[in-house]
């Protein structure tokens, strides 16, 4: 198999993966799947190992918005991945790293700003990592003339 081959079926993969998780923290956010992190959450924002029982309810809820968004923007990322990043568009490779940038900064700004570090380091650096790295890998590609 051939590196760009390679790194594109490896972002295609990422996409559906991540797409999926978004689906699984929609509708089962609060489940025992993230438990780890939940844990983590609710020691920073409520000192404690429970979240208060007036919060649970918001707590889940927001977890359907963050999925359903995860999971629209990771089908979007895995079509792009699966043709126009697979034909070597050069708008596929910059609306990938582009987005994949601005979610970060936004993200780990806001989570910073609020001292949750551990999303920045559960979450946002294993993303970065997973996404980035077939960016990082195939950034030439899309540089030379067609």
């Amino acid at each position: 198999m051939k590196p760009f081959d390679f790194w594109q079926r490896w972002l295609f993969v990422c996409s559906v993966f991540f797409a999926i998780s978004g689906m699984v923290v929609a509708v089962a956010g609060d489940s025992f799947v993230f438990s780890f992190y939940n844990l983590q959450m609710t020691r920073h924002f409520w000192g404690g190992d429970l979240v208060p029982e007036n919060v649970r309810e918001f707590k889940a809820f927001l977890f359907g918005p963050l999925g359903g968004t995860m999971t629209g923007s990771y089908i979007l990322q895995a079509y792009i991945a699966r043709g126009p990043f697979a034909r070597r568009e050069p708008w596929a490779w910059n609306a990938i790293a582009f987005a994949l940038v601005a979610w970060f900064v936004v993200d780990s700004s806001v989570c910073a700003w609020h001292g949750a570090w551990f999303n920045i380091v559960i979450v946002n650096l294993f993303a970065l990592a997973m996404n980035g790295l077939p960016l990082l890998f195939t950034r030439r590609y899309f540089l030379a003339a067609p």
